[in-house]
């Protein structure tokens, strides 16, 4: 099975047509996606920077993946009752990439 990558970054957040309408989340000339303002209009254009984060976000927590691999955070953690940063880290990028949770 091969993996579908996403549009590519940056992503910006814009009003689209009619500010009553929605959000348009925008890479260059291509629409990624259409936040709807179903929550009000200041929701809907939160909903949409958030959208617009998305690919930095990911490339972040892969960045922060790679700095956690050399250390052994686990036992600390769980000796909290806690899940370690790699832990949190690696189900965040799951749910990205495969939209498992």
């Amino acid at each position: 099975m091969s993996i579908i990558e996403h549009t590519p970054g940056p992503w910006r957040a814009s009003h689209w047509l009619d500010d009553d309408e929605g959000c348009l989340i925008t890479s260059g000339s291509k629409t990624v996606a259409l936040a709807l303002h179903a929550g009000g209009v200041q929701q809907s254009e939160v909903n949409a920077r958030i959208i617009a984060a998305a690919p930095g976000l990911l490339a972040a927590l892969k960045e922060l993946k790679e700095y956690f691999q050399s250390y052994d955070y686990d036992e600390a953690w769980e000796a909290e009752g806690a899940d370690s940063p790699p832990v949190i880290i690696d189900a965040a990028i799951a749910k990205a990439e495969s939209g498992l949770v």
